[in-house]
């Protein structure tokens, strides 16, 4: 079972995404979220919802979250609501009627109950959505839709045009790139207070050449350069991101399987900044050890390197540091 976001605006459809680890979408006056699952269409019904901060946060089964930004911030009640339609055994919908303004919160919003299927949101929203008609059972998730939503869970992105035709389809400005603009504007904020959380799924409908295993690469140089983006960002400003991260993690890749040569001739010089951009739990105390692995085990290391290898290289080295520590510390 995958989740799949729903966008809808105005009653249709206007995006269609999975939910996959920790996944955010800024909230938008008279848009409606639902939460569905790719089998049954419906809600999960252990799903948990949290007001954090301003954010709506609904923890789904199996560990998936969805972030819902600014969801008491960018929308408030009456004409500017949005809601999160939870279509479990019943509908329900949870809207800005919470007026807790303690950012610190996260507790349990209110949940409303939602009009009978069919009749407009109207009242709930300010006349933000004008109608969603909700048929009864499955019957809005076309197989259209259904089929679309479990390519996408299955981590498969169109970027909706082809090379051929991009100057064509572009200009349609397609709704899901409209929301990515705005998460990417807001993420790149200063100072960091919300981190980038933007996935490289998401990434890859508004920009060429994104790399899964670059994702975060990518929210790292998000947060660590807001000077970079305008609010909502623009694709050039995100392509722009994509390549420079490509380029800098190719050009450490190339270095670390240079200085894993055989005779050793070139000395390993990598820094610990620069493996921290490719590999995690990277410790600046561990940075000669780094090095002195990667002289010593050349037949470790392709040519250019993997960010697999380098993972393996940094999870021993730590692995041996710490077992050093521990045996000094029993002599004492």
């Amino acid at each position: 079972m995958s989740n799949i976001l729903l966008v809808e605006v105005a009653g249709k459809i206007t995006q269609v995404s999975p939910v996959a680890g920790k996944a955010s979408v800024p909230a938008q006056p008279g848009v409606a979220y639902r939460i569905v699952d790719d089998k049954t269409a419906k809600t999960p019904s252990s799903t948990v919802y949290k007001k954090v901060g301003k954010n709506l946060v609904a923890e789904l089964p199996g560990g998936d979250q969805l972030i819902i930004e600014g969801f008491w911030q960018a929308c408030q009640p009456g004409a500017t609501s949005c809601a999160l339609i939870v279509d479990g055994d019943g509908v329900s919908v949870i809207t800005q009627t919470d007026t807790d303004t303690d950012d610190t919160a996260a507790d349990q919003p209110p949940v409303a109950p939602a009009p009978a299927l069919g009749e407009s949101y109207g009242s709930l929203l300010g006349g933000g959505l004008t109608s969603l008609g909700l048929p009864a059972a499955q019957g809005w998730l076309t197989p259209a839709l259904a089929g679309l939503a479990t390519v996408l869970a299955a981590g498969v992105v169109d970027k909706q045009s082809s090379d051929a035709d991009n100057s064509t389809n572009n200009t349609s400005a397609a709704p899901p790139a409209v929301d990515i603009f705005t998460q990417v504007g807001n993420e790149g904020d200063s100072p960091n207070t919300v981190p980038s959380i933007v996935t490289a799924a998401q990434l890859a409908t508004v920009a060429d050449d994104v790399l899964p295993a670059n994702e975060t690469a990518y929210q790292n140089y998000i947060d660590a350069n807001p000077d970079l983006f305008s609010a909502p960002a623009t694709m050039a400003e995100v392509q722009a991101m994509v390549d420079a991260v490509n380029t800098a993690i190719a050009a450490i890749l190339i270095q670390v399987g240079n200085e894993g040569d055989s005779p050793d001739n070139t000395n390993s010089i990598v820094t610990a900044a620069q493996l921290a951009t490719v590999a995690d739990s990277v410790l600046l105390a561990n940075e000669t050890a780094y090095q002195n692995y990667i002289d010593a085990n050349p037949n470790l290391f392709s040519s250019p390197a993997t960010t697999a290898e380098i993972q393996t290289m940094v999870d021993a080295v730590n692995a041996a540091a710490a077992a050093a520590l521990s045996e000094v510390v029993d002599q004492i």
